[in-house]
């Protein structure tokens, strides 16, 4: 199975990858500012929520199916004063974000690791600093392989 690391090393992997992006960060929501992350914007943050975990596959309910892992996906940067500089920034904040799943979809991490984007929230918001961008919903999902059950007495 691939471990929880090599997910979010991926993740993580695939949005420093981009020239576009200056920081990516991980972690809880409290966490989510330039200063716990010493960010440079553009900045990604990868944020762990709530999962399904491993379901059953509807074929066969005795059959585990995948593995399923949700996260929010933070894309943003700060605009000038101007209102043409938000719009712009918004635009560019939303294709990063595209830019990111894509590998799963056009590189590397196609055949281990699927990736769906389930929605995107646009971002103004102050953590610390005047940003402006988009948070992308989205669910990791792997195979189960690999999982076992111990022999218990």
């Amino acid at each position: 199975m691939i471990s929880f690391t090599t997910i979010v090393n991926n993740l993580k992997s695939s949005a420093s990858d981009l020239t576009a992006v200056n920081t990516v960060g991980f972690g809880s929501i409290d966490k989510l500012d330039a200063d716990h992350q010493n960010a440079t914007y553009p900045f990604v943050f990868f944020r762990p929520l709530t999962s399904p975990g491993i379901g059953f596959n509807s074929n066969s309910p005795n059959m585990m199916g995948s593995r399923r892992l949700n996260f929010e996906m933070y894309v943003m940067d700060i605009p000038t004063a101007t209102d043409s500089d938000l719009v712009d920034v918004m635009s560019n904040c939303e294709q990063i974000g595209y830019d990111i799943i894509s590998r799963y979809y056009d590189g590397t991490l196609e055949p281990t690791e699927g990736i769906y984007q389930t929605s995107i929230i646009p971002v103004f918001e102050a953590f610390q600093d005047r940003v402006a961008g988009w948070v992308f919903n989205i669910q990791v999902e792997t195979s189960n392989a690999g999982i076992t059950s111990c022999n218990r007495v």
